[in-house]
């Protein structure tokens, strides 16, 4: 058997390439939709934990079988990044709608092409939502993908260094002076999104660049990065980080 090949990425972002949509093969006998995973293998991923679980959950598309099939034949997947800080990355610019410009046609059997897309076909592939972050038909593993996202923001967000982000006074409030639940509950929300705001400097700086080539739809292209961050942040889930967020601020105290 042939060996397989690593999946084609975009030169701007790292981000790998769609497959082109074109019709399904004549003659295919399977006619139905797969969802593709852009990042594939689920086994490697996975031995990167939540980072690479919440990777695999940030880019796919819908494909006719037969083509997903093709696919399989052929590549084996994208490179897996080797960092946290690259996985955080790429499923910020993917969730983010980052769009790459060339895709993969994979029209002829056993062949495959790197194409650029058109203006037109570029649009259109944000517009038709064609790639998308995995959405399930089960409500419960919806919430379950979210969730896992959402999860590995908040806990690289709290790895950085935030120092510079909130006063001592905050700081001191949160971890010794809190009677009030409520007081408690705002500063440590207001804690998290700063150092959300911060993990997500240098990711600003990617998706800006991605948009002044053209990557980001239209709809996206008006809206920063950090904007994403608030579909996988529920408000009655971010009192979970509190504890990480004491324990954090204790350890640089």
């Amino acid at each position: 058997m042939k060996a397989r090949l690593e999946t084609p990425s975009c030169e701007v972002t790292g981000l790998p390439l769609p497959i082109y949509p074109s019709e399904p093969p004549k003659g295919a006998r399977f006619g139905f939709h797969d969802f593709n995973h852009h990042f594939h293998p689920g086994k490697e991923l996975e031995k990167s934990g939540l980072s690479g679980k919440a990777l695999r959950h940030s880019r796919g598309q819908d494909v006719p079988r037969a083509l997903h099939d093709r696919y399989h034949d052929i590549f084996y997947g994208p490179a897996v990044p080797e960092t946290e800080s690259e996985r955080f990355r790429l499923t910020i610019l993917a969730c983010a709608g980052v769009l790459p410009r060339k895709a993969i046609d994979l029209s002829r059997p056993r062949e495959f092409e790197v194409i650029d897309l058109t203006e037109t076909e570029h649009h259109e592939f944000a517009q038709q939502e064609l790639v998308h972050i995995e959405r399930p038909n089960r409500e419960d593993n919806r919430v379950k993908i979210r969730n896992t996202i959402g999860k590995f923001i908040a806990c690289y967000a709290l790895k950085q260094d935030i120092s510079g982000a909130i006063s001592e006074r905050v700081v001191d409030e949160f971890i010794h002076r809190i009677d009030s639940p409520e007081r408690k509950k705002e500063l440590g929300n207001f804690i998290l999104r700063q150092a959300v705001g911060v993990a997500l400097e240098p990711v600003i700086e990617a998706h800006d660049m991605a948009k002044q080539a053209g990557l980001a739809p239209a709809a996206a292209a008006s809206k920063k990065s950090i904007n994403i961050t608030r579909y996988f942040f529920m408000s009655n889930r971010l009192s979970d980080y509190h504890g990480e967020i004491a324990e954090r601020l204790r350890a640089t105290a």
